[in-house]
């Protein structure tokens, strides 16, 4: 007969925005990992032993017609923690949420224990189970460490395979194969990982399968999830050495540039005493395996767009939302935060939204205001936990919000960001006007300058709302405001945006008016000038160059020379001087240092030309 160890608690049913009262006949919640830690208590000062294991708490729901939501499994005290018991759980207030359990299904809690490893002790785990209707369920488990030894019989690692690439959000699987001794009808045991080390805060365990086994008769049988400990009251079964049983653990991965090991582990009651995994972190062999990401593993980006960049007040203005996958596999995520601008209300997901109310597990009702969240439920697909997005593909949220009826000149400026793991990925901000009669575009400069024969205009926008685009004219003695150019606008967009266009053919003296007029969507204008005053094209001749002591400059087109810098090679200035108008100069440099340098030439106000320079 096969049977699993366990304690029973029944707890009730969870139903997001409507919950009701508890029904202790639906859920029950048992320990899934063993009334032990396995210690090793003879070597823990001089070999590498196990010092830390998870605590898997299992919460099942036993209706065939109801859908558990938002379980969150709380610990809530720890006892004899001054003899080295110490929780390593990757969140803060020791939470673990379950997003959805569907009918008859069992999902996993785990948490990560530290246990002292050099004499027999004892902690009471107490654990609190919790929805969205407030009412809580208490559960207690008592677990206590126990000698073992090191012997391949119980558990050795004789293969362990890493699967998963380098991207954040990806489910990294360890498959593992135990190979055990002959399973007397006592206890057998297997843990994912032992290193106090092993970095829980990036690699999440999301749950472990059996994937095959010559103990099913009695313990470990394929398909079975989330159950690290086996007790059999039978006559035991797997004579002899040799009895494997494969395990895959499931991670969810949010390591950034670092690696880390994986160190699982055994045990079994054979013939006698309990044994533990010989091999256990023996990097020679099979029992330690590494996984690793690098700079490049953000594979998420964000992109966010409103439905009108200038809007009426009182309008629902539409949001969409996209998270693109740039991996070559799926990958998941668990959350979009967004900030509603002051006033706007939520209204609803939009029809053509692909997260919706039926896939998430958290989401905004009609009238809520400021921060509103989007949380993925566990699909059908096992070990996923939430939203998952195939590789090269992408995923929206598309929803309403209602501004205000008495907007004027709002600007309405809000964030998306997106996390998995607890971990932010990207951010992406959209911005609107409502109500609008101010300037659609902040513009921090606008100007031009001479270079050589050309003109170039440069402008900045600090942000753009319903830009189509600028309009360039010029005007000068000899022509009227012509037409020259147009530079496409960003349309919205809450950045910093720089533009630049160069007048191949600008008049060759005199005065001359360049006018950026922007351009709106619907068609209004803004109009922003720069004058300059030209001076005909120059040539400047350099010689000798390479050059040992005096440089000779001269200048031509009527043009005379007032002024001379030298800088060296990193723009710093080694000389400069007052030469007079002249057209043909001469410039001692015998004191400069040997090296590359960049001459510059002036007459009055205007720069006539650069020239590198080597010195000898």
């Amino acid at each position: 007969m096969r049977t699993i160890k366990y304690l029973k608690v029944l707890v009730s049913m969870l139903v997001f925005c409507e919950a009701s009262a508890l029904d202790t006949t639906e859920v029950s919640v048992s320990l899934g990992s063993g009334p032990y830690f396995y210690a090793d208590f003879g070597n823990c000062a001089t070999r590498d032993v196990p010092r830390a294991a998870y605590v898997t708490i299992n919460v099942e729901n036993l209706s065939s017609t109801d859908t558990l939501y938002n379980i969150d499994v709380k610990l809530d005290s720890m006892s004899n923690t001054s003899n080295g018991f110490r929780l390593l759980s990757y969140r803060d207030d020791s939470t673990y949420r379950i997003p959805r359990i569907l009918p008859n299904s069992t999902v996993g809690a785990f948490f990560y224990i530290q246990f002292p490893c050099s004499d027999t002790f004892t902690t009471e785990l107490d654990f609190s189970l919790t929805d969205t209707s407030a009412t809580s369920v208490s559960f207690e488990a008592t677990i206590s460490t126990t000698d073992v030894g090191r012997a391949s019989a119980g558990g050795d690692v004789t293969y362990q395979s890493i699967a998963g690439i380098d991207a954040q959000g990806i489910i990294v699987v360890d498959t593992v194969t135990y190979s055990f001794g002959n399973y007397n009808g006592a206890e057998l045991y297997f843990q994912p990982a032992g290193d106090t080390l092993f970095p829980v805060n990036s690699l999440i365990l999301y749950g472990s399968k059996v994937i095959s086994s010559s103990l099913s008769a009695c313990g470990p049988a394929p398909g079975d999830l989330n159950t690290f400990y086996y007790f059999d009251t039978g006559n035991g079964c797997g004579g002899g050495s040799s009895n494997e049983v494969v395990v895959a653990f499931y991670y969810l991965s949010t390591i950034f540039n670092d690696s880390a090991y994986f160190k699982p582990y055994a045990g079994m009651k054979s013939g006698g005493p309990i044994k533990y995994t010989s091999n256990y972190g023996d990097i020679s062999s099979a029992g330690i395996d590494t996984f690793g990401t690098t700079t490049a593993s953000n594979k998420f980006s964000i992109s966010k767009t409103s439905s009108c960049g200038v809007c009426n007040p009182g309008d629902t203005i539409t949001y969409t939302i996209t998270i693109t996958n740039a991996a070559s596999e799926a990958l998941m995520f668990d959350e979009i935060r967004d900030s509603l601008p002051v006033g706007l209300t939520f209204v609803e997901i939009d029809t053509t939204s692909e997260i919706t109310r039926v896939n998430s597990s958290v989401y905004p009702i009609s009238g809520d205001s400021g921060v509103i969240y989007f949380t993925g439920l566990i699909p059908q697909n096992f070990p996923y936990r939430s939203y998952v997005i195939q590789a090269g593909d992408s995923i929206s949220l598309v929803y309403k919000a209602q501004l205000p009826s008495d907007s004027s000149n709002d600007l309405l400026r809000n964030t998306a960001i997106g996390s998995v793991g607890g971990v932010n990925f990207d951010t992406a901000t959209s911005l609107s006007c409502a109500g609008c009669t101010a300037l659609p575009v902040t513009m921090i400069y606008y100007r031009g300058k001479q270079v050589g024969s050309t003109i170039e205009l440069d402008w900045e926008t600090a942000q753009e709302i319903n830009n189509d685009g600028f309009e360039i004219y010029r005007t000068s003695a000899t022509e009227d405001m012509v037409w020259k150019h147009f530079e496409l606008g960003m349309g919205t967009t809450a950045e910093r945006t720089q533009y630049e266009w160069i007048d191949q053919n600008p008049p060759a003296s005199g005065n001359v008016l360049y006018t950026l007029v922007q351009r709106d969507f619907d068609g209004k204008r803004t109009s922003y000038t720069t004058s300059l005053n030209l001076h005909p094209s120059v040539t400047t001749k350099f010689w000798p160059n390479p050059v040992h002591d005096v440089l000779r400059v001269s200048a031509t087109a009527n043009s005379e020379i007032s002024k001379v810098r030298i800088l060296n090679i990193r723009g710093r200035e080694v000389y400069s001087s007052k030469v007079g108008w002249d057209e043909s100069i001469s410039v001692e440099v015998e004191s400069l240092p040997s090296g590359v340098y960049i001459v510059e030439v002036y007459s009055g106000l205007n720069q006539l030309s650069t020239e590198r320079i080597v010195k000898h």
